[in-house]
């Protein structure tokens, strides 16, 4: 079956199982303890990758960086992206 908002097919039996087995990544910030970058796309959907309410739920140990003009596959943006993993890591290491 077709899954709306996605680019794969799937069958009930798996669709099923992502529904009852995918953990909630908000509810479990809290138990991180380690320092997090957050990367979204400004053109990626806020609600399906919440970087910000992520980073709320987390607490001060998590950075969120929003790379503009970039979509969830940082086409053409992959400077960008180095860019900020590199200074992040430069910084947490």
């Amino acid at each position: 079956m077709m899954m709306p908002g996605w680019w794969y097919i799937t069958s009930a039996t798996s669709f099923l199982d992502r529904l009852a087995h995918v953990p909630d990544t908000i509810a479990l910030a809290p138990k991180i303890t380690c320092p997090v970058l957050a990367i979204r796309g400004d053109l990626e959907d806020v609600h399906r990758y919440p970087a910000e309410e992520f980073q709320a739920a987390c607490g001060q140990h998590c950075h969120v960086e929003i790379i503009p003009h970039c979509d969830h596959f940082y086409n053409q943006r992959e400077d960008a992206v180095i860019q900020v993993v590199g200074d992040w890591l430069q910084k947490h290491i």
